[in-house]
């Protein structure tokens, strides 16, 4: 009796570590302090999801590729670029434990014709270190500091390509 007892301790003890260590999100919508946000799984990739705000009709919009336009060469207006974010976003142990594991993360910038991000899109692993307060953390600062310069020459008209990264967590400390 006094074994099994020890064995319900030492798993009660190491469940919670294991649960938040390593999150498997499934697709659907959670409700975040400041928006709903969607997982979605890849239809490409097992094991990939994107996580985005419910409410992102940036990347069903451009879908029209006829009106989309390509920025050469991004440049980020002033300090903030989306490694600055992320380092300022992600406690230094998260970002170490990140890493360690050789994690990469793919985002995605949908950006107005001014150069002001409206929308985020997480292209990662279902089984992701960050969890979805971080996300949600992440889509905040990333839309409320990063401004893209936009070519003076940039038809109004039309709709700026999607700006795409992929963060090295492994380069980034």
């Amino acid at each position: 009796m006094k074994i099994i007892n020890l064995l319900f301790v030492i798993v009660l003890f190491f469940l919670p570590y294991y649960t938040f260590s390593q999150n498997k999100l499934v697709p659907g919508n959670y409700k975040m302090a400041r928006r709903v946000l969607s997982v979605r799984t890849s239809p490409k990739d097992a094991g990939r999801i994107y996580i985005e705000d419910e409410n992102n009709s940036t990347a069903s919009s451009n879908n029209d590729l006829k009106n989309l336009t390509r920025i050469g060469g991004v440049k980020f207006r002033g300090e903030n670029t989306l490694n600055s974010i992320f380092l300022t976003s992600l406690n230094k142990t998260k970002l170490q434990e990140l890493a360690k594991d050789n994690y990469n993360i793919f985002v995605n910038l949908y950006i107005n014709n001014m150069g002001r991000v409206e929308n985020v899109q997480f292209y990662t692993t279902d089984k992701t270190k960050i969890s979805l307060g971080e996300f949600d953390a992440l889509t905040d600062s990333i839309k409320n500091n990063i401004i893209i310069d936009v070519p003076d020459d940039f038809d109004k008209s039309k709709r700026l390509a999607p700006i795409s990264q992929v963060i090295h967590f492994k380069k980034l400390i």
